[in-house]
Order: C-alpha cells, then structure tokens, then sequence
C-alpha cells in the first residue's frame, strides 16, 4: 500500500539539526513499525515468530556512479548513532552492491529511496514467497501541497501477518511521530 504522510516539521527539525532526512525517516520508521507486534513477526520454518526489527538494510548510492547498493547495518536507538553508523556500514561497504550473507537475516527491514520523481504505487523488483516476511518500504519525492512537504510512502509486508488494522495504526503512528519535531 502507498499513502502520503505530512513530513513537514520533521523535514525542518532534520534540517535544523544537521541530519540528513533519509536516515532519520528511516529510524522513525523503524521504531514505529517496532510499536506494532504484526510488523516484527516472521516465518522462518514453517513457523512465525515475534522479534523486534534489529536490523536495517537500506538502498544508498555507489560513489561516483549511478548504481545502488544495498547496506546491511544494525538499528541504533540513539537516532544521531543511527545515521552515523549506517553511513560508516555504507562507506566501508564500498562498492560491493550486496553481502548475502547479511541479508538473509529475518529481524530487518528493506528500505529504499526513489527521490526523483513522486509515486502512487510502487512494487520491489522481487521474487516473494509465502515464506518471506520481511516489510519492504519505499519513500518516493517530497511534493509541496498546500504548503506541507508530503512524502509518499510504500510499504509492502506478508500479508498473512499484516492486516489493514495494523498498516492502520502504522500510518497513525508514523503521522503522530513525524508531527512531534
């Protein structure tokens, strides 16, 4: 499901504040979908579990070129660590595009950036099965509406562990979060 989300205070306190907005949306993100049990749950063997989203693996740019890699590092609750931790992971990754090895790690998040132009519906390039149960969220260009900086947002999650109620309270609990900076 795509919506948009008001990002507007919280683009200026990320400003203010010297921080880039990808990670700090990021970490938000993250700790909001944490607040929701259906959101941590995974199957892995046939079975489904509840673990908190401890990881976060995340698109950002190869240096001097037009390729993506994909970054492996673990959530830091300390929002400013965060940023700055994921961006050491993704300097010392370099210009590998993906360790697989990481990546197979079920308590993460997929979380990628299309800043260029804004979207209404957007799906991950793919392969899912019934086993995999990792949410995948997408954040398209900002568009000035009305005066607010609006975001909109995809996210993709296991159906089966993911109902409308709680992308519901997702979306609120996003909204509340973005609008207390």
């Amino acid at each position: 499901m795509t919506f948009p989300i008001d990002v507007t205070k919280f683009y200026q306190a990320t400003k203010q504040q010297n921080r880039r907005f990808y990670f700090a949306m990021m970490h938000v993100v993250i700790q909001q979908m944490n607040r929701i049990e259906n959101f941590r749950y995974r199957i892995e063997d046939g079975k489904v579990f509840d673990q908190p989203i401890q990881f976060v693996s995340f698109t950002d740019l190869i240096e001097n070129s037009e390729l993506f890699k994909m970054v492996f590092t673990k959530v830091n609750d300390n929002p400013s660590l965060f940023e700055s931790e994921a961006l050491l992971a993704s300097k010392k990754q370099g210009s590998t595009l993906i360790n697989l090895d990481t990546e197979m790690v079920l308590n993460t998040v997929y979380i990628t950036s299309f800043p260029w132009a804004a979207f209404n519906h957007f799906t991950h390039a793919t392969k899912l099965g019934p086993t995999d149960s990792v949410p995948r969220i997408s954040r398209g260009k900002f568009e000035d509406i009305n005066g607010k900086k609006m975001l909109n947002l995809s996210i993709e999650a296991h159906h089966g562990l993911v109902d409308g109620i709680h992308l519901g309270k997702l979306i609120q609990f996003l909204q509340e979060a973005f609008n207390q900076h």
